[in-house]
């Protein structure tokens, strides 16, 4: 079941910018997301953020090189972040992209939709012809409990 992605997966609750800056005056920005609303670090506060390794880096054992990049996760991106004040360790979460436009017109919905819904018609035409019309109804209905739930 891990290929089609139905893993618990834990739901963002707030999304977060922080601008981290070095003792030496370097400073980088890490968008990400809590489990919790709570803000893990305040203003001022000496944090440690650890981030996922770039894809660059190995290492190797004799003639063999082992990557050391986690699976799932982008370069540099935020796994967790150490408060150092409270000793508190945060989980961070993928952000969620600020261009999500989930639709029914946008293509990577529709066209699957559009092909399930086909080929429904045409096995259930074949079991009974009146089959294809049932098909389309119970899709609708079920959009709309889903919508009002």
């Amino acid at each position: 079941l891990g290929f089609l992605q139905l893993m618990k997966q834990t739901i963002p609750s707030a999304v977060h910018s922080v601008v981290i800056q070095t003792p030496s005056g370097v400073a980088r920005t890490h968008r990400f997301a809590t489990e919790t609303p709570d803000v893990p670090a305040q203003p001022g506060e000496r944090v440690t953020i650890a981030v996922a390794a770039p894809s660059s880096v190995y290492r190797q054992v004799g003639p063999f090189r082992f990557s050391l990049k986690a699976p799932n996760y982008y370069s540099a991106e935020p796994l967790c972040l150490t408060n150092h004040q409270d000793g508190r360790e945060s989980l961070l979460l993928r952000a969620s992209s600020t261009n999500n436009n989930w639709s029914l017109f946008n293509p990577s919905v529709f066209f699957p939709l559009l092909v399930v819904l086909a080929s429904g018609d045409v096995a259930s035409g074949i079991i009974d012809p009146n089959l294809p019309k049932l098909l389309p109804v119970a899709a609708a209905a079920s959009l709309a409990v889903g919508a009002t739930l």
